[in-house]
């Protein structure tokens, strides 16, 4: 994880006082639980970071060099959720992680089921959703006392990767799960109903008055869209709450179970999650999810129009109930206005459970970034000693954007003075804290490394013979031009690293190498 923070050598008495009231977090810095440097990032492989917290009634997640093992391969249920950091929603969020599905026993010849990602109101403590089918994100009215549980506290946006594929259906049985949903039966249920990602909505944001369970965290979560990876059409809500068939968006074909396990990037059985939150009109949020399998991404939803208000039916009604349970009779569907306002801030979490089909399931790497944020290079440059100075463009292999984001708008990115605002650049070291004036930086034993804010170059003087790897990282923000938001502090770049390795060469042996770092 990289840090954020910005405070100077002479705020150590803030330092000091953050670090008490335990806002240091494994090297987030954050001011009132918010992150104000991105990206944020946590492995999840180098045991349990201090802003997770775990729900383990069934299951404690296990936290290794994998990453944190949520179910592994009997009947479980576990979750996580980043609940201590919360995310700002104004500019929506990128989130990717990597996740692993492999082992267990199947049932009906699928395994099950799979793992859920989750955004809630950051203003929530992490309270998680139902076992089974819900996948730690919608409810269950079971008519069996001990399994009725409510939806996740404060939820707004669920999404899926569901193996076995229950996540998308209405769950009605005598004995078990309540849920609403997609009805299996219906004539509009997808073609293949397992290896899903679903999107389900938001919590009833005051809970239905009725027979059973009902109230906060028992009503809402309606479906939104599910398309299956390995073909056939989509589904998705339209505006009179029915479920309708449409095209397909996945451009390939794959199952989100791989066939082994593999943390190998490129291997054909690495499997990455990318959702993308990008605002848009009238309070919309514009959902894009994908995954990449192996060395393709594919888009498996594309720019799903999430809306402020939406109409869905509420169809796992009972006609009564009594002092513990619903009784077994199914009652009438309910037609019900659904307000999914976009919180201030976001947590961010996760969840997996299994049943009779069960299976191994991990995640780690997750990474949390803006929109169209800065994408930066490390800088490397090899020179002889018998240079005076060295010279360069250290942006010359990076995009910045400008731009409005939104609805049917796309920022444009390029790497001169008209995306970047050089007078914003500042010299920092690796944990992202500014050192010395913004634009020059005497290194001891090094030399002297200077930016000029006209050209956009940066020049490092070494000392008379210096030998080795001289190295600095730098930080700048865009230009807030066409009605973009990269200006704001919070786009500001990550730490991004300059390194000039010099040595006793021959000067027309010196080359720049720059590479992408992150």
């Amino acid at each position: 994880m990289k840090r954020s923070n910005r405070m100077n050598k002479n705020s150590v008495w803030l330092q000091l006082m953050l670090f008490a009231i335990g806002f240091l977090y494994s090297g987030i810095q954050v001011y009132g639980q918010r992150i104000e440097r991105f990206p944020y990032e946590v492995s999840l492989t180098n045991g349990k970071p201090r802003e997770i917290v775990t729900h383990a009634t069934q299951f404690t997640p296990i936290f290794n060099a994998k990453g944190v093992t949520l179910t592994n391969g009997k009947t479980q249920f576990s979750g996580i959720a980043i609940d201590h950091l919360q995310f700002k929603s104004n500019n929506g969020l990128t989130i990717e992680f990597e996740y692993l599905m492999y082992g267990g026993q199947q049932f009906e010849g699928k395994y099950g089921d799979g793992i859920s990602f989750f955004l809630y109101d950051g203003s929530k403590t992490f309270s998680i959703g139902a076992n089974g089918a819900s996948m730690g994100y919608a409810y269950n009215r079971s008519t069996v006392s001990g399994n009725v549980r409510p939806g996740l506290d404060g939820a707004y946006l669920g999404i899926g990767i569901d193996n076995y594929g229950n996540f998308k259906n209405r769950m009605w049985t005598t004995t078990g799960d309540r849920m609403n949903g997609i009805v299996s039966t219906s004539p509009i249920n997808p073609t293949y109903p397992m290896s899903h990602i679903t999107i389900r909505g938001a919590m009833h944001n005051e809970g239905l008055a009725g027979y059973g369970n009902r109230g906060l965290r028992y009503s809402g979560y309606p479906v939104l869209f599910t398309t299956s990876t390995i073909g056939g059409q989509s589904v998705k809500i339209n505006s009179e709450g029915r479920y309708e068939l449409v095209n397909s968006t996945a451009n390939t074909s794959f199952y989100v179970r791989p066939a082994g396990e593999s943390t190998q990037v490129g291997d054909a059985n690495y499997r990455k999650v990318i959702v993308k939150l990008v605002p848009g009109q009238y309070g919309n949020m514009i959902v894009t999810v994908q995954i990449q399998h192996g060395n393709t991404v594919s888009t498996i939803v594309d720019q799903y129009t999430y809306p402020q208000y939406l109409m869905y039916y509420e169809n796992v009604n009972s006609t009564g109930a009594n002092s513990a349970n619903e009784t077994q009779n199914m009652g009438p569907e309910q037609l019900v206005l659904l307000g999914s306002m976009v919180p201030e801030t976001f947590k961010i979490g996760f969840a997996a459970s299994t049943g009779a089909a069960s299976q191994v399931q991990v995640i780690r790497n997750i990474k949390v970034s803006l929109p169209f944020f800065p994408q930066t290079k490390e800088f490397l440059l090899e020179g002889c000693s018998t240079t005076r100075a060295f010279t360069f463009n250290p942006f010359e292999n990076n995009v910045f954007y400008k731009g409005k984001i939104g609805q049917n708008t796309t920022p444009v990115g390029g790497n001169d003075a008209s995306f970047i605002d050089f007078s914003t650049f500042r010299f920092e070291d690796q944990e992202g804290n500014a050192i010395s004036t913004a634009t020059r930086y005497e290194q001891a034993g090094v030399g002297v490394w200077e930016f000029n804010t006209v050209t956009g170059y940066v020049t490092l003087k070494p000392e008379p013979g210096y030998l080795g790897k001289a190295t600095i990282y730098y930080s700048v923000k865009g230009v807030g031009t066409d009605g973009g938001p990269f200006d704001q502090e919070i786009y500001r770049s990550g730490v991004t690293k300059i390194e000039i390795n010099i040595q006793k060469c021959n000067p027309k042996k010196a080359r720049i190498n720059p590479f992408l770092s992150r």
